[in-house]
């Protein structure tokens, strides 16, 4: 992952699967000083789901980091989890549209 003008490496480990319906990735190594990521996917009716990402982090350097550095993640993290969601819509409604379904993700 590319961090400013630095190559950062992050691990994760997948845990708590559940076929269809979610997934998390628990940081092993990487920039955060904890990272806790729940994927979840919602049935809402016969065709359609929610799709919902729950992330809990803490920055590293405490209260310092969360001070300088707080408002900067949860920015990209906003931006990047609504492109996520986009583009899950637009690849499930081009998929369903020819079965005739149009599922919602939010």
């Amino acid at each position: 992952m590319k961090l400013g003008p630095f190559r950062v490496c992050w691990e994760f480990e997948h845990q708590d699967y559940v076929e269809g319906r979610q997934f998390r990735d628990i940081q092993i190594r990487g920039p955060f000083r904890r990272w806790d990521h729940t994927h979840r996917m919602m049935p809402e009716g016969a065709n359609s789901c929610r799709l919902e990402d729950r992330v809990e982090y803490e920055l590293p350097l405490g209260f310092i980091g969360s001070l300088f550095g707080g408002w900067f993640v949860d920015k990209k993290l906003r931006k990047l989890f609504r492109y996520r969601h986009n583009v899950a819509a637009e690849a499930f409604a081009g998929r369903d549209s020819k079965k005739g379904v149009s599922p919602e993700v939010a």
